[in-house]
């Protein structure tokens, strides 16, 4: 499946990130993050909802998804926080 949006592709098949048919590197995690948020496009959502669809059964902080948050933005180069 793909996913196009601000000029990048999510490609779930092959598990990556591209721009200009170059691969951004991204940790497990965060990948699983931002399918979540393409999933969710144009709504607000929750933390627990995050937690529940990235790390079910899972104790974890808050600090796991800030971390995941923050290098999808960098990836992204959403210091402007308008994608994410």
């Amino acid at each position: 499946m793909l996913h196009r949006f601000e000029g990048y592709t999510l490609d779930r098949t092959r598990g990556t990130l591209l721009r200009d048919d170059r691969e951004i590197e991204l940790r497990p995690k965060s990948f699983d993050v931002l399918c979540f948020l393409v999933d969710n496009a144009g709504r607000l959502a929750s933390k627990d909802e995050i937690i529940g669809s990235v790390w079910p059964n899972v104790v974890v902080t808050d600090d796991s998804i800030k971390q995941c948050i923050s290098e999808l933005r960098l990836a992204l180069g959403d210091g402007d926080q308008r994608i994410i």
